[in-house]
């Protein structure tokens, strides 16, 4: 991973590279956890942002997106046959600590600034549901 330091200001004060990417395969989406200690990658890894190491490993067959809680927590969204699951992630290792099973098809969900999330999800009718969960 080739990384930038970017201050406050918007100028850079540092670059580099991860010194462990080698034989490691990274795909989807970055996402950055509300203190900037951990980068969460779709595919599943868990990199720690002051030595780019990877520090955990998550499962996330069939992921649809990631989101970091306020609190830390990760929450992952996932497909389950028609519907739609989210599951939210805390502790070291990261552990499931509670899922939620929604009916449709996941197509987004977003972190609320108050620990919420909103999801959006297609149900089988074609209609449109967004469903804020309180994790």
């Amino acid at each position: 991973i080739a990384f930038d330091g970017i201050s406050t200001s918007g100028t850079f004060t540092s670059r580099g590279r991860s010194p462990s990417v080698a034989g490691r395969r990274f795909s989807g989406d970055l996402l950055i956890s509300e203190d900037g200690s951990r980068l969460a990658v779709g595919s599943g890894q868990i990199v720690s942002t002051s030595t780019l190491q990877g520090v955990d490993q998550i499962a996330v067959e069939n992921g649809q997106g990631l989101s970091w809680l306020p609190d830390g927590r990760l929450a992952v969204i996932t497909r389950d046959d028609l519907d739609t699951r989210v599951s939210v992630m805390g502790g070291n290792p990261l552990a499931v600590q509670k899922e939620f099973k929604l009916t449709g098809e996941p197509l987004s969900m977003s972190s609320l600034g108050s620990g919420g999330l909103a999801v959006l999800t297609r149900r089988e009718d074609g209609s449109y549901a967004m469903i804020r969960l309180d994790p």
